[in-house]
């Protein structure tokens, strides 16, 4: 197995996936303080949408977007053009309305329902969309897993740049708007962040997959995390293991990559929430000292 990895392609989507797995958590870190991890499992449905009506788009000739011909490139292409407005979108309305989870889960249900319809209207690339929709990495291609490098690369860099104001809006907006901080500005630069990196995420590994590393990292690291920055630390290490265990069981076992990726992280979380639990339960029982 060991020289089976070293050979193509499986060294791209090993890659790809210890990217995903340390990144993501930074950028579902924001959702998560902010109350909206429920935007984590819309909008990669969303943006997965925005793909296959790419593909159909490019298949019709309603765009420009026919002269690609990489099917990694065209994808980016759509959940990039789909991610950022889809999440901007809806984050505007969990800001402004207070939390809209009905027409987030609206939204989800909707995207799922247009992206089965389109797949079997339009069977225009429905081997690589049903692939996609699975999460097989082993789509990855050298243009791909440079655009990733690239753009949650960046993401991470600016968002632990502006750390402070984003934690001080995401987290307390009352306190930031004493503070003088424009809290509507900050928490939609936070989700240009954030959609761009979703984005880019759901066009290499799909929207189960994303979702997965965006939330239950960030939720299996709060029950040990004293603080903050400790806190990020073991999102990203436990959003690491679990993505490259997941894809190394898959190359193992011959298994859908982002399903075992998906199974890792929820096997994460429960064993962080169990284990928590039981420490819980022990230092209750254990005697006063004196």
């Amino acid at each position: 197995m060991t020289a089976a990895l070293l050979e193509f392609p499986f060294w791209r989507p090993l890659c790809a996936s210890l990217l995903l797995g340390l990144f993501l958590p930074v950028f579902g870190r924001h959702l998560v303080l902010g109350r909206c991890a429920l935007l984590g499992l819309a909008v990669p449905q969303l943006t997965m949408t925005g793909i296959v009506a790419a593909f159909t788009a490019a298949a019709l000739h309603w765009f420009p977007w026919h002269t690609i011909r990489d099917e990694s490139t065209l994808a980016l292409v759509g959940g990039l053009s789909t991610g950022i407005p889809a999440l901007l979108l809806a984050g505007s309305l969990t800001v402004v309305r207070g939390k809209a989870e009905h027409w987030l889960i609206f939204g989800y249900l909707a995207a799922i329902t247009s992206t089965n319809l389109l797949l079997a209207a339009g069977p225009v690339g429905e081997t690589y969309l049903k692939d996609l929709l699975q999460g097989r990495l082993l789509l990855i291609s050298p243009v791909t897993l440079i655009v990733l490098i690239l753009a949650l690369g960046t993401g991470v860099v600016i968002s632990i740049g502006l750390r402070q104001r984003l934690l001080l809006v995401l987290t307390d907006p009352e306190y930031a708007r004493v503070a003088g901080l424009n809290v509507g500005r900050w928490k939609q630069a936070a989700l240009l962040l954030d959609g761009t990196a979703t984005g880019v995420a759901v066009a290499i590994a799909g929207p189960n997959v994303t979702f997965a590393l965006l939330v239950l990292p960030v939720l299996a690291a709060a029950p040990f995390a004293k603080s903050l920055s400790s806190h990020l630390l073991f999102s990203c290490v436990l959003g690491a293991i679990g993505a490259a265990s997941g894809f190394l069981a898959s190359v193992w076992s011959d298994l859908p990559s982002g399903d075992c990726v998906t199974a890792f992280l929820c096997l994460l979380f429960a064993g962080a929430s169990v284990t928590k639990t039981v420490f819980k339960g022990r230092h209750a029982q254990a005697p006063p000292r004196e």
